[in-house]
């Protein structure tokens, strides 16, 4: 690694310096003026932090610092008391001049991301180029182990040339710089009541045992009163199980529309008319003198279509869902098919097309048990459970979204597999698709784990960036692969610990001197 000192001809200054020469590390040393001591093995520039910038910024923009050691100070407290505009421009003004320079230069680096590495947001997979703050994240709370919905805090881009480490295994695929904070528990999942832990990679890299990626889980939320409202004529009807499994065989194969047809008229009157034809106790009476010139009436459907074959793997299941729920039905060879208008209006919010489909953010919000109906819908009407993982299938991005975000609620491991139009050939005519298809695969509890024989070094010259979250980790893919990993923060070396000053603690500052210091 590559450290910067400052005020390195000092007693400590020194000392650090061949502390890290011996252990195999890069060090430059920052002098005040070019007449001070010098250390073999120590690459030098000079710069008197008074000034806002140094003399030679190229030589400190080109080192790629994995940290500084700032001890560059006046240190005698009796002439500061002569001097103390000196002491605090020195002490205080120059640690802002140091921290200006490298901040807008971006020369420390922090625990980053290659460029490839994607972001699960709440708006979908997301460039690190796409993300803004406020954008909603998912993050394991390290204390109870539950998922949680954060938001971007912070952003952080970084160029970068040197070497990253990375895993590339069957379910993970992670390239980070190596001061990287990994999230891992050192148990097997799931990981309900095992603690995590914010490890860098560097330091795994000599761990002997094995490590595992977490999995974390989710509580939700009851159906809001809200939703309850809207749909009322839904919610009183059917039961929340029930309804949460027809809309997965919807969204999956289904698809609603309003049929309009033309049938003789028995009464000869308008339908307005003949449903005015009523007594006092609301009975339809009989009527003597029909209207014969309203020969036809035109009758209005709302129908649902779930396009359920026979012998499919839902059919019995579909089946037995409409009988219960007491839906008239008709089943032809392709499909299923009824009437529902309270139905069709609650299903509207799912998308019209195959491109369009999506599932509702309410219902993504609900416990996990609900959440496990609306995923064996979806699966028994457009997936496949025969082999594992269990995969779903759809050309709707919204959907391909939306779908990622309830199978990681219920702690699935999944992997993203994208195939793009296909051309096919009809009587020597070429057909090609306009759309991609989004193939992903759930596994329940697989075993993600890596040891340090998995970690590699690998050259790297881009940019690399991360973000700032309450918990200091988010939910990250690359290359098809999701995982939880950490973040950068101003906390991620830890929180300091919030406790009552006194007068009488050593940082109370006496004199000028002791002030710039504390400032500082």
């Amino acid at each position: 690694m590559k450290f910067l000192i400052t005020g390195i001809p000092g007693f400590v200054g020194q000392h650090l310096a061949n502390h890290l020469l011996e252990n195999g590390h890069n060090v430059c040393g920052l002098l005040h003026n070019s007449r001070s001591k010098r250390i073999y093995g120590v690459k030098y520039t000079t710069w008197d932090l008074r000034n806002s910038k140094p003399k030679d910024p190229g030589f400190l923009k080109s080192c790629r610092f994995d940290g500084i050691f700032h001890l560059a100070a006046l240190t005698h407290p009796p002439t500061s008391f002569k001097e103390p505009k000196l002491y605090f421009e020195t002490n205080a003004l120059g640690t802002v001049n140091l921290c200006e320079f490298f901040g807008e230069n971006s020369v420390i680096m922090n625990c980053c991301y290659d460029e490839i590495t994607n972001i699960i947001t709440k708006r979908g997979i997301l460039s690190y180029k796409d993300i803004k703050k406020g954008d909603i994240v998912f993050s394991v709370n390290l204390e109870s182990n539950l998922l949680e919905e954060t938001i971007i805090e912070d952003i952080y881009t970084y160029n970068f040339s040197g070497l990253l480490k990375s895993i590339k295994k069957r379910r993970i695929n992670m390239k980070v710089t190596p001061n990287h904070y990994v999230l891992i528990n050192k148990v097997p999942p799931p990981h309900h009541n095992s603690k995590h832990e914010l490890i860098k990679i560097e330091d795994l890299c000599k761990d002997k045992g094995k490590n595992f990626l977490v999995s974390s889980q989710w509580k939700g939320n009851d159906l809001s009163n809200e939703i309850k409202n809207e749909y009322k004529n839904v919610f009183n009807k059917y039961m929340l199980n029930d309804i949460l499994y027809l809309m997965g065989l919807y969204i999956g194969d289904g698809h609603s529309s309003i049929t309009i047809r033309k049938v003789p008229s028995k009464s000869g009157l308008s339908r307005k008319e003949y449903l005015n034809q009523r007594n006092k106790q609301g009975q339809f009476v009989h009527i003597k003198n029909k209207n014969s010139s309203i020969k036809t009436i035109v009758c209005k459907g709302n129908r649902i279509f779930l396009e359920i074959p026979k012998g499919d793997k839902a059919e019995f299941k579909t089946i037995d869902l409409l009988e219960r729920m007491n839906i008239k039905y008709s089943q032809y060879k392709e499909c299923f098919y009824f009437s529902d208008l309270s139905l069709y209006e609650f299903l509207q919010q799912c998308g019209k097309g195959a491109l369009n489909k999506t599932i509702p953010n309410w219902a993504l919000n609900l416990s996990k048990d609900k959440l496990q109906r609306l995923y064996d819908g979806l699966m028994d009407s457009d997936g496949s459970r025969k082999i594992n993982p269990q995969r779903f299938s759809t050309s709707s991005v919204e959907l391909k979204n939306k779908f990622i975000e309830l199978a990681i609620k219920l702690e699935k491991s999944i992997n993203l597999n994208i195939r793009p139009p296909k051309e096919a050939y009809y009587e020597n005519i070429k057909i090609k698709g306009k759309t991609n298809n989004y193939m992903i695969g759930c596994s329940s509890y697989p075993t993600k784990s890596f040891s340090k024989e998995d970690i590699i070094d690998e050259e790297y010259t881009g940019k690399v960036w991360c973000i700032k979250t309450k918990n200091h980790n988010f939910l990250v893919e690359r290359e098809g692969k999701f995982y939880f990993c950490g973040n950068s923060s101003p906390e991620v070396y830890g929180i300091c610990p919030e406790r009552e000053i006194f007068e009488t603690f050593p940082m109370n500052p006496i004199s000028p001197y002791a002030v710039s210091k504390a400032s500082a």
